[in-house]
Protein backbone atom coordinates (compact mmCIF):
# COMPACT_ATOMS: atom_id res chain seq x y z
CA UNK A 1 0.00 0.00 0.00
CA UNK A 2 1.30 3.38 -0.95
CA UNK A 3 1.68 5.89 1.80
CA UNK A 4 0.17 9.26 1.24
CA UNK A 5 2.73 12.07 1.67
CA UNK A 6 1.42 15.44 2.72
CA UNK A 7 3.38 18.62 2.77
CA UNK A 8 3.01 20.73 5.84
CA UNK A 9 3.80 24.38 6.25
CA UNK A 10 5.29 25.72 9.48
CA UNK A 11 1.93 27.25 10.35
CA UNK A 12 0.11 23.96 9.91
CA UNK A 13 2.10 22.57 12.82
CA UNK A 14 0.37 25.05 15.12
CA UNK A 15 -3.30 24.12 15.29
CA UNK A 16 -5.66 26.91 14.44
CA UNK A 17 -2.96 29.41 13.47
CA UNK A 18 -3.58 29.56 9.76
CA UNK A 19 -7.31 29.37 10.02
CA UNK A 20 -7.62 32.03 12.75
CA UNK A 21 -5.29 34.39 10.87
CA UNK A 22 -7.38 34.11 7.76
CA UNK A 23 -10.70 34.41 9.58
CA UNK A 24 -9.63 37.38 11.74
CA UNK A 25 -7.09 39.50 9.79
CA UNK A 26 -7.69 42.53 12.02
CA UNK A 27 -6.70 40.43 15.01
CA UNK A 28 -3.20 40.06 13.53
CA UNK A 29 -2.91 43.81 12.98
CA UNK A 30 -4.04 44.39 16.56
CA UNK A 31 -1.44 41.93 17.86
CA UNK A 32 1.33 43.70 15.94
CA UNK A 33 0.27 47.12 17.23
CA UNK A 34 0.02 45.81 20.78
CA UNK A 35 3.51 44.35 20.53
CA UNK A 36 4.85 47.73 19.40
CA UNK A 37 3.31 49.76 22.23
CA UNK A 38 3.33 47.17 25.03
CA UNK A 39 6.52 48.47 26.75
CA UNK A 40 4.99 51.97 27.02
CA UNK A 41 1.64 50.61 28.26
CA UNK A 42 3.37 48.36 30.80
CA UNK A 43 5.48 51.18 32.20
CA UNK A 44 2.68 53.78 32.33
CA UNK A 45 2.77 55.41 35.75
CA UNK A 46 5.90 53.52 36.74
CA UNK A 47 8.57 55.97 37.91
CA UNK A 48 11.32 53.46 37.25
CA UNK A 49 10.43 53.32 33.56
CA UNK A 50 13.24 54.22 31.19
CA UNK A 51 13.48 57.94 30.59
CA UNK A 52 13.86 59.61 27.23
CA UNK A 53 17.42 59.85 25.97
CA UNK A 54 18.71 63.37 26.67
CA UNK A 55 19.33 65.39 23.55
CA UNK A 56 22.48 67.52 23.22
CA UNK A 57 22.00 71.19 23.92
CA UNK A 58 22.62 73.82 21.27
CA UNK A 59 26.00 74.68 22.81
CA UNK A 60 27.16 71.05 22.47
CA UNK A 61 25.82 70.62 18.96
CA UNK A 62 28.05 70.30 15.94
CA UNK A 63 28.18 73.27 13.59
CA UNK A 64 24.98 73.54 11.60
CA UNK A 65 26.84 74.12 8.37
CA UNK A 66 28.43 71.34 6.41
CA UNK A 67 31.77 73.07 5.96
CA UNK A 68 34.78 70.78 6.02
CA UNK A 69 38.03 71.82 7.71
CA UNK A 70 41.00 71.86 5.35
CA UNK A 71 43.41 73.99 7.43
CA UNK A 72 44.71 73.61 10.98
CA UNK A 73 46.24 76.62 12.77
CA UNK A 74 48.48 75.62 15.68
CA UNK A 75 49.54 77.95 18.51
CA UNK A 76 51.98 76.97 21.25
CA UNK A 77 52.79 78.62 24.57
CA UNK A 78 54.53 77.61 27.82
CA UNK A 79 53.83 78.61 31.42
CA UNK A 80 55.45 77.84 34.74
CA UNK A 81 54.10 74.58 36.10
CA UNK A 82 52.64 76.25 39.20
CA UNK A 83 50.58 78.71 37.05
CA UNK A 84 49.35 76.16 34.50
CA UNK A 85 45.86 75.60 35.94
CA UNK A 86 45.25 79.32 36.26
CA UNK A 87 46.44 79.95 32.70
CA UNK A 88 44.33 77.11 31.33
CA UNK A 89 41.16 78.66 32.78
CA UNK A 90 42.17 82.13 31.56
CA UNK A 91 43.08 80.88 28.07
CA UNK A 92 39.76 79.05 27.78
CA UNK A 93 37.65 82.05 28.80
CA UNK A 94 39.55 84.80 26.96
CA UNK A 95 41.21 82.96 24.08
CA UNK A 96 39.24 79.86 23.16
CA UNK A 97 35.65 81.03 23.58
CA UNK A 98 35.95 83.78 20.92
CA UNK A 99 37.80 81.33 18.68
CA UNK A 100 34.99 78.77 19.07
CA UNK A 101 32.56 81.28 17.58
CA UNK A 102 34.62 81.67 14.40
CA UNK A 103 36.54 78.44 13.72
CA UNK A 104 34.94 75.18 12.59
CA UNK A 105 36.52 73.47 15.59
CA UNK A 106 39.04 74.12 18.36
CA UNK A 107 41.17 71.82 20.53
CA UNK A 108 43.27 72.66 23.55
CA UNK A 109 46.11 70.32 24.48
CA UNK A 110 48.33 70.40 27.57
CA UNK A 111 51.61 68.74 28.51
CA UNK A 112 52.75 69.03 32.13
CA UNK A 113 56.52 68.67 32.48
CA UNK A 114 58.82 68.97 35.50
CA UNK A 115 59.27 72.76 35.40
CA UNK A 116 56.83 74.04 32.80
CA UNK A 117 53.59 73.26 31.02
CA UNK A 118 53.10 73.55 27.28
CA UNK A 119 49.72 74.49 25.85
CA UNK A 120 48.79 73.86 22.25
CA UNK A 121 45.65 75.30 20.67
CA UNK A 122 44.58 73.90 17.33
CA UNK A 123 41.84 75.65 15.41
CA UNK A 124 40.28 74.19 12.28
CA UNK A 125 39.28 76.31 9.30
CA UNK A 126 37.49 75.83 6.01
CA UNK A 127 40.26 77.65 4.14
CA UNK A 128 43.00 80.27 4.57
CA UNK A 129 40.59 83.08 3.65
CA UNK A 130 38.27 82.19 6.55
CA UNK A 131 41.24 82.14 8.91
CA UNK A 132 42.46 85.49 7.55
CA UNK A 133 39.05 87.06 8.29
CA UNK A 134 39.43 85.99 11.93
CA UNK A 135 43.02 87.25 12.29
CA UNK A 136 42.35 90.53 10.51
CA UNK A 137 44.23 89.83 7.29
CA UNK A 138 47.43 87.90 7.96
CA UNK A 139 46.61 84.32 9.04
CA UNK A 140 50.09 83.89 10.54
CA UNK A 141 49.64 86.94 12.78
CA UNK A 142 49.81 86.13 16.50
CA UNK A 143 46.97 87.41 18.64
CA UNK A 144 48.34 87.69 22.19
CA UNK A 145 45.82 87.74 24.99
CA UNK A 146 45.99 90.72 27.38
CA UNK A 147 47.57 88.69 30.22
CA UNK A 148 49.80 86.39 28.10
CA UNK A 149 52.94 88.34 29.11
CA UNK A 150 52.08 87.68 32.77
CA UNK A 151 51.59 83.92 32.30
CA UNK A 152 53.78 82.78 29.42
CA UNK A 153 57.51 82.17 29.76
CA UNK A 154 57.98 83.82 26.36
CA UNK A 155 55.48 85.26 23.92
CA UNK A 156 55.15 83.06 20.83
CA UNK A 157 56.43 84.67 17.65
CA UNK A 158 54.57 82.50 15.15
CA UNK A 159 51.82 80.00 14.57
CA UNK A 160 51.97 76.93 12.41
CA UNK A 161 49.47 76.56 9.56
CA UNK A 162 49.05 73.08 8.15
CA UNK A 163 46.91 71.64 5.39
CA UNK A 164 44.81 68.72 6.61
CA UNK A 165 45.59 65.78 4.36
CA UNK A 166 43.77 62.98 6.17
CA UNK A 167 41.61 62.62 9.24
CA UNK A 168 40.08 59.62 10.95
CA UNK A 169 38.09 58.77 14.03
CA UNK A 170 37.15 60.63 17.16
CA UNK A 171 39.61 63.34 18.13
CA UNK A 172 38.29 63.07 21.67
CA UNK A 173 38.84 65.46 24.49
CA UNK A 174 36.86 66.42 27.55
CA UNK A 175 35.27 69.75 26.66
CA UNK A 176 34.85 70.50 30.37
CA UNK A 177 38.50 69.95 31.31
CA UNK A 178 39.21 73.69 31.59
CA UNK A 179 36.48 74.01 34.22
CA UNK A 180 37.93 71.51 36.73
Amino acid sequence: MKSKTTRSSPNSLRPGFASSTLRYPTLSVFAILLALVWPEIRSFGNDSAPQATPQPSDKDAMPKNNKQASIARIWRGRTRRDRADEYERYNYEVGMKPLMEKALGVQSLREDRADDTEFVTISYWENVEAMARFTGGDPTRIHHLPRDAEFLLELPKSVQILEIRASHGNTGGDHNAAHR
